[in-house]
């Protein structure tokens, strides 16, 4: 599936979460289970070590020291322990290589710059040990995801080196996966509203689906730190019909 239409798949998704969530929430249908919409931000460490062999792996990689996350996720309880979350988020990184290549008669030096971008489509199961009735909760979830993942890559000629200074510049798209394990820890700051912070492990090929023999792949494998606010929809349905929570 192409990058456009993917994205397009991303954007409908995460309106019909909100909306539904929206929906849920001004809704009788509230009362018979517990619906969070929850949102997160937060940062990642994403080698992508597969590209500093680009070119042999002689040359000078570097990577951002963190890359970039956001989710938004409707989350229903399935029992005291149990919640299961649907999710559309994003993880953005950044690699460089500056390297030179040597020619019959002459050599170049010359520094690519790549940029990753990946949204993943997720279905998580979070285990609550002590169950979910305390005021501070701690637990661990698994899940799987989809990825619409995109490349852009830019090659410069560094000057005075014998050859031309126009850049060139190549676009990768495509799909693929990721499988997750995480911990989480959450804390209310009133009936309807939760502080959530999460440490997450994921091994994730973003074009496995896609990319053609011998491609470098786009793995956004590596561990992610955020924070985020939780909104307890069936809360605010209660509190609109004038029920007890």
């Amino acid at each position: 599936m192409g990058g456009l239409q993917g994205m397009r798949s991303v954007c409908r998704l995460l309106c019909l979460i909100v909306l539904f969530g929206l929906g849920v929430a001004a809704s009788g249908w509230a009362d018979s289970g517990d619906f969070t919409l929850a949102a997160s931000m937060g940062g990642a460490y994403l080698p992508m070590g597969e590209w500093k062999e680009f070119f042999g792996g002689n040359g000078h990689y570097h990577t951002d020291a963190l890359g970039q996350t956001w989710e938004v996720a409707l989350r229903h309880q399935l029992s005291r322990r149990l919640i299961m979350a649907l999710s559309v988020g994003g993880v953005t990184t950044s690699a460089t290589l500056t390297d030179i290549m040597y020619l019959t008669y002459d050599s170049t030096a010359f520094h690519i710059a790549w940029d990753f971008e990946g949204h993943p489509i997720g279905l998580s199961v979070e285990f609550y040990p002590l169950g979910t009735e305390a005021a501070a909760l701690a637990s661990f979830g698994l899940g799987c995801s989809y990825y619409f993942s995109e490349l852009d890559g830019r090659l410069d000629i560094i000057p005075d080196m014998g050859l031309p200074e126009t850049p060139s510049g190549a676009h990768r798209e495509g799909s693929g996966y990721g499988v997750h394990a995480y911990v989480s820890a959450e804390a209310r700051i009133s009936r309807a509203l939760v502080v959530i912070s999460r440490l997450r492990v994921q091994y994730a090929d973003g074009m496995a689906f896609t990319q053609r023999k011998g491609s470098v792949p786009v793995r956004f494998s590596g561990v992610d730190l955020s924070v985020g606010l939780g909104w307890r929809l069936s809360s605010w349905g209660r509190a609109r019909t004038g029920g007890e929570e």
